[in-house]
This record gives C-alpha cells, sequence and structure tokens, in this order.
C-alpha cells in the first residue's frame, strides 16, 4: 500500500507492507502507520493498493473522517471557520460607555446621605437587638414593658382601679352592688351615652330606649326579688322612681328636670370607677369599658 500526494504521482510519499490481510467480500480492513503529519502536509492524500506484485489498482483519495487520527481536513457542509466567528463582538471601550451611566457606589453614598437615610452602620445596635430593656427614654408608667399604668394592681372581688391622688389604687366603688348586676353590652351602651353625655350636672334629655330597656328589666327583677333599694337605685337611673300605692310598689316616671338626672349620675359613676381603655375622657362603642 502506497500514499501518494496527486493522483498522478509517480513516488509515492510513504509506503507500508501488509502482510496476511483477510478479504471477505473484496472488503479488508487495516492499520495504517500514517502520522498526523503526514495529512498536515498534503491537501490531497491517494491511496495505492498492489496485491502480491500485480499491477496497481485505481487510486482512491484519502479523506480523514472524524474517527481518522487528523480531522483538520474534514468535508463537510455549512462549516464556519474560526475566522468567521466573532470572538470580540465589543471592544473594552464600547464596553465602557455602555457602563458609563451605571450608578456607582459613590453616588449611592451620595443619594442615602442627601434624602436623610440612615446607613447599614448607623444605627444603634438596640434597634435590631429586640430587647425592650434596650430601649431609652421610655415614658413613665410603661417601664414594665406591658404599655399600662395598672399591671401592679391587685386588687380583690368586688374593687375597681380608682385614680386617687395622683395614683391608681384599687377601691370599692359606692354602686358596687350596680355595676356588679351590668353585663358587657349593656355597659357598651352606657359607653356610647357617656360619649355624648351632656355637661356635669344636666337634665332634661332623653335616656336611650336600650339602656331603659335594660334597667327597667333590672329593676323589675330587684324589686321581684324584695331588694327594695336596688329596685329604686336602678329605676331612678331610667328616670323612673318607686313609690308605694295601697301597698303595691310601683315604678312612676319622672318627669320635668328630673329626666336623665339618674343615668348622668351613673356615667359619672363609671368614668370614676372603671378603666377605660381609651386615655380620652370621652369614649365610644369602640373602645368600650372594662373592670380593672
Amino acid at each position: 500500500m502506497a500514499r501518494f500526494s496527486l493522483r498522478p504521482a509517480k513516488e509515492p510519499t510513504f509506503t507500508q507492507l501488509l502482510d496476511a490481510v483477510v478479504v471477505d467480500g473484496g472488503v479488508f480492513s487495516s492499520e495504517l502507520q500514517f502520522s498526523a503529519e503526514l495529512f498536515k502536509s498534503a491537501a490531497q492524500t491517494w491511496v495505492g493498493v498492489t496485491v502480491s506484485g500485480e499491477a496497481e489498482l485505481p487510486r482512491r483519495p484519502f479523506r480523514s473522517v472524524p474517527f481518522a487520527i487528523w480531522a483538520s481536513d474534514l468535508d463537510c457542509s455549512g462549516c464556519v471557520s474560526k475566522d468567521e466567528l466573532a470572538f470580540a463582538i465589543y471592544t473594552q471601550t464600547e464596553v465602557d460607555a455602555m457602563t458609563a451611566d451605571f450608578v456607582t457606589a459613590s453616588e449611592v453614598a451620595e443619594q442615602i446621605s442627601v434624602g436623610g437615610y440612615a446607613p447599614l452602620a448607623s444605627p444603634a445596635e438596640v434597634a435590631t437587638s429586640g430587647s425592650f430593656a434596650d430601649l431609652n427614654n421610655i415614658p413613665a408608667g410603661q417601664l414594665d414593658g406591658e404599655d399600662d399604668l395598672l399591671r401592679a394592681l391587685k386588687c380583690q372581688e368586688g374593687q375597681v382601679a380608682q385614680w386617687t391622688s395622683g395614683l391608681w389604687q384599687c377601691a370599692t366603688p359606692a354602686n358596687a352592688t350596680i355595676i356588679k348586676s351590668l353585663d358587657l353590652p349593656f355597659l357598651d351602651l352606657v359607653s356610647q351615652f357617656i360619649a355624648n353625655m351632656p355637661g356635669s350636672g344636666s337634665g332634661g334629655f332623653t335616656v336611650p330606649f336600650e339602656l331603659v330597656r335594660k334597667l327597667f328589666g333590672e329593676a323589675l327583677d330587684a324589686l321581684a326579688a324584695g331588694d327594695l333599694a336596688l329596685a329604686q337605685t336602678l329605676a331612678g337611673l331610667v328616670d323612673y322612681e318607686l313609690v308605694l300605692t295601697q301597698d303595691i310598689h310601683v315604678l312612676r316616671p319622672l318627669a320635668g328636670a328630673d329626666k336623665g338626672r339618674g343615668l348622668f349620675a351613673l356615667a359619672s359613676t363609671f368614668k370614676r370607677n372603671l378603666v377605660l381603655s381609651s386615655p380620652h375622657p370621652k369614649f365610644d362603642s369602640s373602645s368600650g369599658i372594662r373592670a380593672a
């Protein structure tokens, strides 16, 4: 077997003797001792085969394939050479021009300073400690961290928190029995009345129907139970008085300037002896009234 640089060449550039070649159906396979340089040195490679001194068979082009020792001359369609590849789409100058408008770290710092923002390193550690004890300038009365002024009070049953001599103290209100007999929905009605209550000592205004119905029912229950004092007190709150007529106690409505005085007295008592969840002296149904 001989290798020629051209098809009509007279002298081979490489020869190799192959012994005991097995031919099957006119096809044989042999390993040639060509080097990579042999394929790189010439654009063409032709192979001539001579069998046992006979005339050379027609020469065939010897082409490299992906499995060959050297495949740089592989024939293909649509191949792109390395010179056609754009390894530098943008130059460094072009990249610098495009990034010139990017915000720099110094510009960010300047904006933070102008806008009055605090950089990460500026806030004190207490800002993220999560500990109430690390806070400064806490208003008086809130040092316990509970945001109230009554935490230390230990009132007994029937007592309420009462503001006396500049301090919250436990006290038993004069009308504790009345307060104890009223449920929270009723207290909500009273709170609505207090929110629009006339000035101190006023009379002659109309009591809300819900209050009349509730207190009147309480007065009848007290009367049926024989508690005349409580019945009289409750009746007075809704502009009624308890009178004895022919040995029968009846509830009779008040008239004139006495209207509303009873409920005004109750409202004033509530304001003195019950803790208001709102700091404002007047409150509505959304804030309500709660016992200490």
